[in-house]
């Protein structure tokens, strides 16, 4: 199935906001990710996704990387797609504070049109969206793109105080 897909960063010229801890139960983050992206994205369960969970017991320190997506519907064809990725050791004992933690928050705005008809794979159509982007979406997406950038931000200062930060 043919699609167009518009993606913009939202913290461009930034890819990623990092946040770099250094203190006791660094794995707490993890706890509450699923919370703070539900919570600030007014999303349900079916919209976040764990797609990676890597532990390593066999060191102390143990390793984790993580990285959850979760998606928020901002109109039709839009949608901003949010991603935290955690990176960090934990120690055995929870007091110990000697963990550490990478955390980088990352957001984009992804706009899809499906082209499944015939009439919908012709250059005309295409023309008709470039000119539909133009003249319309523009402002719409330059909105949407200062929502997203605000909530991601909002996630950031969510992490920040659930560290202690």
């Amino acid at each position: 199935m043919a699609s167009w897909v518009l993606i913009d960063e939202c913290l461009a010229p930034q890819r990623f906001i990092v946040i770099n801890f250094k203190g006791k139960d660094p794995f707490n983050a993890y706890r509450v990710t699923q919370q703070i992206l539900r919570e600030t994205l007014q999303i349900g369960s079916s919209k976040y996704y764990e797609l990676e969970f890597r532990w390593d017991i066999t060191t102390d320190p143990r390793e984790f990387f993580i990285r959850v997506s979760a998606e928020k519907p901002f109109a039709w064809r839009t949608k901003g797609v949010f991603e935290v990725m955690m990176h960090g050791y934990q120690p055995s004992d929870k007091n110990n504070p000697n963990g550490r933690l990478t955390l980088k928050i990352s957001s984009k705005l992804v706009t899809e049109y499906k082209l499944n008809t015939a009439f919908q794979k012709t250059k005309f159509y295409k023309a008709l969206l470039h000119m539909y982007n133009f003249l319309f979406l523009y402002r719409v997406r330059r909105k949407h793109l200062d929502a997203c950038r605000k909530l991601t931000f909002e996630i950031e200062r969510k992490f920040r105080e659930v560290l202690g930060i």
